[in-house]
């Protein structure tokens, strides 16, 4: 971050997630399997609510948490000021905008003896003046780069670490969940036709800078998370399997081991996340992963002067529609499949974009830059995270690339009603 061309100090509150993967930093790092390796990622700490004049605050939620409960105020206050002082800003679109100076941090002690009731970070933060950033936004996160367990390759030949193309199929070392290769490219998302709808990109056609959003390279898990997954992942964590599976005994409903966990919120998939050490998607990453990037697009004709402008695919599939390869209502299914029987690959080789199960993303249900959503269905900003791809009860409108939803009613820890996979870092 030092080598950053950074302009005059601006001010912003933030708020951190504990269910997202931040509070990592504060805990023991999970076991690593023999022979995998480790690689840099990010570790969210929170995500800007508010911008105000001369002052920053970035507030630690959740502090009751296990990871956290136990370290004395002057614990934190020590790890805050002198052992990680300067935190890292990211855009929505996980680009490096800038970094945030703790000068001060509060520590509310809580009623019971040794609890954290609050944790507020007072400083500063500079944006990044080479990227023409100006403002900062709701939805950017502050955080650090930490190493965490990396991953193991189902095949391992030779020094993995020395190979110059990137592994296209890894497994991971925690969930042992096969993750594919999403080469870093420029993403077109959302449409550029109806103004109205909330999937509009006003840059939608323009293909060139400062307008494209180029996003690194990523893996992403090749299913969604599976209820057999899920209720493992409870099992070793204590963490509360959902109400309809404590209803009929403590399981998932029989026969549907390998069918996507349907019934998480947000809050119980960014505790999955953080237990795996991966993290959910942005909805960006997202639709690049089920549309394919500007590179493909293109398909490597640059001989032809429009191929640029070429619309990327309307669902994972392609073009058209095929009920047979989605499960979506059309498909005549009426519930949710194995995930391994799922037909419906992205150009990355992804299933299950098209439908069986809605997934959450980590992004705000907001606008797009340069847009503001008209006679929105529910309120934007730090309200709803965006819920993506179709499922087995909705139309195959829904199961668009582009398409958009939103959940957390009424709060993010109390809708059920999605399920999810996960991504990580490739560099």
């Amino acid at each position: 971050m030092r080598s950053l061309s950074l302009r005059r100090p601006v001010a912003a509150i933030f708020a951190l997630l504990l269910a997202g993967a931040g509070s990592l930093l504060l805990a023991q790092e999970p076991g690593v399997a023999p022979g995998a390796s480790r690689k840099w990622d990010f570790v969210g700490y929170g995500e800007v609510v508010a911008v105000q004049p001369a002052r920053g605050v970035l507030r630690v939620l959740g502090t009751d948490a296990p990871h956290l409960r136990g370290r004395s105020a002057g614990a934190i206050e020590h790890f805050f000021l002198n052992e990680e002082p300067e935190l890292t800003l990211l855009d929505r679109d996980a680009l490096v905008v800038g970094v945030f100076r703790t000068s001060r941090v509060q520590v509310e002690v809580g009623d019971r003896p040794g609890s954290i009731r609050d944790i507020m970070l007072y400083g500063d933060f500079e944006l990044d003046d080479s990227r023409g950033v100006r403002y900062l936004t709701v939805g950017y996160r502050a955080g650090l780069y930490r190493q965490i367990p990396g991953y193991l390759p189902p095949v391992r030949t030779g020094d993995v670490a020395r190979q110059r193309t990137p592994l296209q199929r890894i497994r991971h070392a925690i969930d042992q969940k096969i993750m594919l290769y999403v080469r870093g490219d420029v993403v077109v998302f959302g449409q550029g036709q109806d103004p109205r709808a909330d999937n509009y990109n006003p840059h939608f056609h323009r293909r060139y800078e400062p307008y494209v959003v180029r996003l690194p390279s990523f893996y992403m898990d090749e299913t969604e998370v599976t209820n057999r997954e899920y209720l493992r992942f409870c099992q070793a964590t204590g963490h509360p399997l959902p109400p309809s599976w404590q209803a009929i005994g403590g399981h998932y409903p029989e026969g549907r081991g390998d069918h996507p966990v349907t019934v998480a919120s947000y809050t119980d998939a960014e505790a999955y996340a953080r237990w795996t050490g991966k993290r959910l998607p942005t909805e960006l990453e997202w639709e690049m992963a089920a549309r394919g990037g500007l590179s493909l697009i293109v398909n490597g004709d640059r001989a032809d002067p429009g191929s640029i402008d070429r619309t990327p695919f309307l669902f994972p599939i392609g073009d058209e529609f095929d009920a047979d390869r989605c499960n979506t209502r059309e498909s005549g299914h009426g519930d949710t499949i194995a995930v391994s029987e799922l037909r419906d690959l992205s150009p990355y080789g992804i299933r299950g974009m098209c439908g069986n199960a809605r997934e959450w993303t980590s992004s705000w249900y907001q606008a797009y830059p340069g847009h503001r959503i008209q006679r929105s269905r529910a309120s934007t900003g730090r309200v709803f995270r965006v819920i993506r791809g179709g499922s087995f009860y909705q139309t195959a409108d829904y199961a668009r690339a582009d398409h958009r939803d939103y959940g957390g009613f009424p709060t993010l820890a109390m809708d059920r009603s999605a399920g999810f996979r996960l991504v990580r870092s490739a560099d």
